[in-house]
């Protein structure tokens, strides 16, 4: 299951955090390339890092993250309106309504693929579970082209905000995403994720998740 980090409760989670900042560096930085954001103590953090993110974080039993993602209110600074906004034709979408997706990031285990799946499955419904739970009604995201079929296999109807542009490291488009309960109802069963997937969902979420 996925645990919801936020600053109300990130006393609890300091080595998860840690780790996932680890994690985040070895997969960004070394593995993607992203070298503006390199940091001596081998931690990936970037100006959105702030008490206003919400981490959906999948952690085993004995403590080790396997994977997770940030969700940002757009109501304040984020990636897509303050570093990308060229990538969006017209204006960015923001609101309460509004969540912005980044650092997506699951671990190579190659001796437990079956469970890797389930937990890049779990996130991806958690997202939608929180959104669904906290007046979300849409996700917007920048991604790497190369990564547009995997989204496409969730079957979302995605809406790209404007065409592919190179970027330092690649090339990229921003989308939103209804957040709808068909969408969570595709993402579970695309990924064969049918229990609710986050561990403190709100009685809300559940119910309007079901």
């Amino acid at each position: 299951m996925i645990d919801c980090v936020t600053a109300q409760n990130a006393h609890r989670y300091g080595d998860a955090l840690h780790q996932m900042f680890q994690r985040r560096h070895e997969i960004f930085v070394k593995r993607r390339g992203w070298k503006e954001l390199a940091r001596p103590d081998g931690l990936e953090k970037d100006q959105f890092d702030t008490e206003q993110a919400i981490y959906l974080l999948s952690i085993r039993d004995d403590g080790t993250v396997d994977g997770g993602l940030r969700l940002v209110p757009t109501t304040g600074p984020h990636l897509l309106a303050d570093v990308f906004p060229h990538f969006v034709r017209g204006e960015v979408p923001r609101g309460p309504n509004v969540f912005e997706m980044t650092r997506y990031f699951s671990i190579r285990d190659h001796a437990e693929r079956r469970h890797m799946r389930r937990v890049r499955g779990e996130l991806l419904c958690s997202m939608f579970e929180y959104c669904l739970g906290h007046g979300g009604e849409w996700i917007t995201t920048m991604l790497d082209t190369f990564y547009i079929h995997r989204m496409r296999e969730n079957n979302w109807n995605e809406t790209a905000l404007g065409r592919p542009t190179p970027y330092a490291e690649g090339v990229g488009v921003a989308v939103k995403i209804a957040v709808t309960r068909e969408n969570l109802g595709w993402t579970r069963s695309v990924h064969g994720i049918f229990w609710p997937a986050l561990r403190e969902a709100t009685a809300e979420a559940v119910a309007r998740a079901a």
